[in-house]
């Protein structure tokens, strides 16, 4: 029998570690590509209503701020309600949010609605984050991680062209109608699909007093204590910085002129 390449026995090792992962991974595919369809038109978008630069700007920004004081908040509510119920909720939040876009009239509602699909973004994405930890262990969780990115990937770099596609065929606020259809596609799926998980049961502590073993879970302020950690965040917020200010806010209307 031939060999198989290795990618192709990678991926057959992961999905009998746990097949789950990818059916997680193909909901993350369909909500990152209508995050990917909203990127080169919400610019635009924005700038219809007679807005300059730094409102334009703002657009983008509260789907990121929503995330941003949310993410924690979610974390902590998924140990009470399940993981599967945030991914659920999540999409049919984003779908709101993105039909009332789609249906505004002016900047400020926009902003508002925004504010309202990043919410749901925060929701889908920090279960998902949280579920994938929930079914993999420290001998397999890198192979999980990986996949799962690549996930994010496939479908934040199909997403734009998408986007652009419809919003030169249909208007700029079609996409809008566009994502909210995914994100109940997506809602759908995981609701049909993905299986609940719940956290595992906390660790004992040790008896005679001794640290905790290596790897086992603590608090926000432990991970916020910890430089590396820190490091680790300074870094994605430099690369989500330029991306949002230039690639997402400034490329698409240069791009237009």
């Amino acid at each position: 029998m031939a060999r198989l390449p290795h990618g192709v026995r990678a991926l057959a090792s992961l999905t009998s570690l746990n097949g789950v992962v990818l059916l997680l991974c193909v909901a993350t595919t369909i909500n990152m590509l209508g995050q990917g369809i909203i990127s080169p038109v919400l610019p635009l978008y924005a700038r219809s209503f007679g807005v300059g630069a730094a409102l334009i700007g703002m657009a983008i920004t509260v789907f990121g701020l929503a995330r941003l004081v949310l993410n924690v908040p979610v974390g902590y509510l998924s140990d009470r309600t399940g993981r599967r119920l945030l991914l659920v909720a999540g999409q049919l939040v984003t779908a709101l949010g993105s039909v009332l876009s789609g249906l505004a009239g002016s900047i400020w509602p926009l902003l508002a609605f925004r504010f309202l699909a990043g919410a749901g973004s925060a929701m889908f994405m920090t279960g998902a984050m949280i579920y994938l930890a929930d079914i993999s262990d420290d001998a397999n969780r890198g192979r999980m991680m990986s996949v799962y990115q690549g996930s994010i990937l496939l479908g934040a770099s199909l997403g734009p062209a998408v986007g652009g596609f419809v919003a030169e065929w249909f208007g700029l606020r079609a996409p809008f109608f566009l994502v909210a259809a995914t994100a109940v596609l997506c809602a759908a799926w995981v609701y049909l699909r993905v299986p609940e998980v719940r956290p595992p049961a906390p660790e004992p502590a040790p008896a005679d007093g001794a640290a905790p073993p290596p790897g086992r879970r603590g608090s926000v302020w432990t991970a916020l204590a910890d430089p590396n950690f820190l490091l680790v965040g300074l870094v994605a917020f430099g690369i989500f910085f330029t991306r949002t200010g230039a690639r997402q806010t400034i490329l698409p209307l240069v791009g237009v002129e």
